[in-house]
């Protein structure tokens, strides 16, 4: 899990790593000529590497392999991600490739403006299914319907630019946290598979998963939805 590696090695709580932080997260993930990399990462020279900047090279460096690999192994076993039942997604193959967004405002804000091209102001649900798909392929699939839903949570039909970096947030989640939880026939996760996959989870600092489980766990059933885990996670992490 690339954001556990990036997280182990940071000593603030920045999402920045210095180079010599860098370097032992690359023994970790296994990159070769670490401070040639490094350089590359950091093409502004600026002193530190982001941690979109680190998905970015992984994604064009490190993931593009595995994804050919990943799909060669799904062609040969005959396996590949379906959907559960009510179109929950069940899980898909150990790998592949993770979902990234803008996290800083100015970035969220940029692209926000880049899919408004009536400017606006608000979005719906076809503009960003038509504009947003057309840029970032990456983002195809019901995951998009999913978080423009749990964004527009007074049915008003759109989302405003205010609410844009929560709909990016939970978008995110709701495509990289599938590959870490184990879901039942119906497509909900029981309070052994949370614990089980907690190491995979991106866990906020100072939170244990037991404590993060109960919060989702409104009801205290034992079991969760995942989309009410996908938007915990898009409320408290980023």
């Amino acid at each position: 899990n690339l954001w556990l590696v990036f997280d182990g090695v940071e000593v603030g709580s920045e999402r920045r790593i210095t180079k010599p932080e860098f370097i032992t997260a690359a023994q970790k993930l296994e990159i070769q000529s670490a401070e040639s990399v490094y350089d590359k990462v950091d093409k502004n020279a600026k002193g530190y590497v982001l941690f979109e900047e680190l998905c970015d090279w992984m994604s064009r460096n490190i993931l593009s392999d595995w994804d050919d690999e990943d799909n060669s192994a799904v062609q040969q076993n005959g396996t590949a991600t379906t959907n559960g039942a009510n179109g929950t997604p069940s899980k898909p193959c150990a790998i592949h490739r993770v979902l990234l967004v803008p996290t800083h405002d100015d970035d969220v804000h940029q692209m926000f403006d880049f899919l408004d091209t009536k400017h606006m102001g608000a979005l719906t649900l076809t503009s960003l299914e038509l504009r947003l798909v057309e840029k970032f392929p990456e983002y195809a699939g019901t995951a998009i319907t999913t978080a423009f839903h749990e964004t527009d949570r007074s049915s008003k039909g759109f989302i405003t630019r205010n609410e844009f970096g929560f709909f990016l947030n939970f978008l995110q989640h709701y495509q990289n946290l599938q590959s870490a939880l184990e879901f039942d026939a119906d497509g909900r996760i029981t309070y052994e598979a949370f614990m089980e996959a907690s190491n995979q989870l991106p866990i906020p600092r100072g939170r244990s998963a037991e404590d993060v489980f109960d919060n989702i766990d409104m009801k205290m059933e034992g079991i969760v939805e995942y989309d009410d885990v996908c938007r915990w996670m898009a409320d408290n992490v980023r």
